[in-house]
């Protein structure tokens, strides 16, 4: 049984796969196995897949008949998972060669279940480290640094103890492709595990503007962040009250914030699909001043008048970032 299985879901990902194995198979640590799911990509992904484990026995494919998403993607894998550790890999990103060793060392000294540690966050023009010191390595306070967006709900960037899963029967939630491994991280943590968080950046994650996490593009996603509210609320309803508000504030503004950057809605569809949400989107622990108001804009019906404004504050805020960058290269 290999120490840690290395999660990687894959789908039209020809020309960033190689350079994501590459960067896994020439790790320092070497007991390890990659589980590589294809979602019945119609490109090369699958037989470059099959090329990379035919050169290295630690890898193993498995194969969608049909385009399934990414948490039966994600579930796949883990039911095929043998490792005493797991760790996700998004097919166009890639980790750093010390990543499986440092964050195993850690588990290893620590006696944790989980590690977390930071990452890098790539763009075109620059790199920015990414800081995901939780406010206390307390489970509660992680799930509550998690709802308000002070960390990033990955499981990129957290090695897990697979037995956490098992025993306490955490599974990807089926039919719901946006922050699935959000909710997956959350029911981690409610399971109350032993953490350590390590001060040190191995994975590159790679930002483009066609990120899932984006917008709803269309009535499917529309219903399936619903569905991430309801499993999400209910994952807490036997929690303290403090909690339940947590989750259901937390998971409002990301259902929200999707939809509200689609511009697929006219001011009154926006109103009728949120208008329950408004009072959740407003608190600006979960949403910073003023996009918090331009939310509860949107759901109240000044949908189009709230992007307007979003729109001209987002402007705002480049100019600002430009200036400073000047300044500072003076």
């Amino acid at each position: 049984m290999p120490e840690v299985s290395v999660i990687i879901c894959a789908y039209n990902a020809a020309s960033t796969l190689p350079r994501c194995l590459d960067s896994i198979v020439k790790q320092t640590f070497g007991d390890f196995e990659i589980i590589l799911v294809d979602d019945c990509s119609t490109d090369e992904t699958l037989a470059i897949a099959n090329r990379y484990a035919a050169q290295d026995c630690r890898i193993r494919i498995f194969h969608n008949e049909k385009n399934r998403g990414i948490s039966y993607s994600r579930q796949r894998a883990m039911d095929n998972a043998t490792g005493r550790y797991t760790i996700h890999a998004d097919a166009d990103d890639h980790i750093d060669p010390a990543m499986l060793q440092s964050l195993h060392e850690a588990a290893i000294k620590t006696g944790a279940d989980v590690v977390i540690c930071d990452y890098f966050e790539d763009r075109q023009r620059e790199t920015s480290y990414i800081t995901q010191r939780p406010t206390s390595t307390e489970p509660r306070q992680i799930i509550i640094d998690l709802l308000t967006g002070r960390l990033h709900g990955s499981c990129c960037n957290k090695l897990i103890a697979r037995h956490l899963y098992t025993d306490n029967h955490i599974t990807f939630p089926q039919g719901v492709n946006c922050c699935e491994d959000l909710f997956v991280c959350l029911g981690i943590f409610k399971s109350r595990p032993k953490v350590y968080y390590l001060p040190q950046a191995f994975y590159h994650y790679i930002r483009n503007n066609s990120s899932i996490t984006t917008s709803v593009t269309n009535s499917k996603t529309l219903a399936q962040d619903l569905k991430l509210y309801d499993i999400v609320t209910k994952l807490f309803a036997d929690s303290d009250t403090m909690l339940q508000e947590y989750a259901r504030k937390g998971i409002a503004k990301i259902v929200v914030l999707r939809s509200f950057h689609s511009r697929l809605f006219t001011s009154s569809q926006f109103r009728h699909t949120y208008k329950h949400f408004a009072h959740d989107v407003a608190d600006c622990r979960f949403s910073h001043r003023p996009v918090n108001m331009f939310f509860y804009m949107a759901c109240t019906g000044s949908y189009h008048t709230a992007l307007l404004l979003n729109d001209i504050y987002v402007w705002m805020l480049k100019i600002k970032h430009k200036l400073l960058k000047c300044i500072k290269s003076q």
